[in-house]
């Protein structure tokens, strides 16, 4: 529906930018007509009606391209808006994220690695002093197993 919406407005900002041109063309149509008729005035062949009418003619048309023009630009610029707010990037729905978390095992407990110089039982100050070294106070096993730090004792 959000695509067709903006189909919609793409047909109007284009027909607009027509019926603005098609304005400017009649506009400078009537400019040339009313300079023609001039010279053949001036030649004694010109028409005292065309030179009342025409610049009246002259200024509608200049109105509605001016009436146009502002029309088109306020279209584009609403254009522009639409499209720029319109996500194009894809996005995972939130029933698909709960069916890729469902999917992942759960792990109950870490395995534990005994390195030759973690044979023995760590204090818990030698554990503190441990993770001010690695710079770690979580409580990540994967992490903890990376840095060489014990896991955590759950209580």
């Amino acid at each position: 529906m959000e695509l067709l919406k903006t189909a919609g407005i793409a047909l109007a900002v284009l027909s607009s930018w027509l019926f603005t041109a098609f304005c400017t063309y009649k506009f400078k149509q009537l400019s040339g007509k009313d300079f023609v008729n001039e010279l053949r005035t001036e030649l004694g062949g010109g028409s005292f009606q065309e030179s009342l009418i025409l610049p009246v003619k002259k200024f509608i048309w200049g109105l509605l391209d001016l009436i146009s023009l502002f029309v088109s630009i306020g279209l584009s610029l609403y254009l522009v808006t639409n499209l720029s707010a319109y996500d194009t990037s894809p996005s995972l729905k939130k029933q698909e994220t709960v069916k890729i978390e469902q999917s992942v095992p759960k792990v109950n407990a870490a395995p534990q690695v005994v390195h030759e110089e973690q044979s023995r039982e760590l204090t818990d100050e030698e554990v503190r002093q441990l993770e001010i070294e690695k710079n770690y106070f979580g409580d990540d096993p994967i992490v903890r197993k990376r840095l060489g730090l014990p896991p955590k004792k759950t209580e």
